[in-house]
């Protein structure tokens, strides 16, 4: 028995990419490995880059170019943005915050600035626990006879 031979790990991934894909087989074959990866490009998905999302493969999501670029477009650019603002003004919130409670640095988390609130006793309710009476269908519960 032979060994089989060596397959590059280029020439595995434009297979899978090109099957994933629905490339067709002339496509495939009319381009190299190199020009079948160029057609793609990998998009991290469920964490963007800008917020830390890791270059590992469970964060990496193969998409066509095109679709790529329409989703960082219409999803990610504005995520990102909204994320960015809202930390800001989270920021000026804390600072502000700060500056009331007599700070100068404005940098103390309102949490540290605050006074934990005091929570109000609940009233007690008797609790009334009636026993299970005895009734010729079987136990009951309550005032049930």
């Amino acid at each position: 028995m032979s060994r089989r031979d060596y397959i590059p790990l280029v020439e595995k991934l434009a297979a899978a990419i090109g099957v994933l894909f629905s490339f067709s087989y002339d496509d495939r074959r009319s381009k190299s490995a190199e020009e079948i990866l160029a057609r793609v490009s990998w998009d991290h998905d469920p964490i963007p880059k800008a917020h830390g999302g890791p270059d590992k493969h469970y964060n990496l999501v193969p998409r066509l170019r095109a679709d790529h670029v329409r989703k960082t477009a219409t999803r990610d650019v504005p995520m990102i943005a909204k994320v960015r603002r809202v930390a800001r003004r989270h920021n000026e919130h804390l600072a502000r915050m700060a500056a009331k409670s007599g700070d100068a640095s404005g940098t103390v988390e309102m949490r540290a600035t605050m006074r934990a609130k005091r929570k109000i006793p609940s009233r007690p309710f008797p609790k009334v626990y009636r026993p299970l009476r005895r009734h010729r269908r079987g136990l009951t519960r309550g005032w049930r006879r």
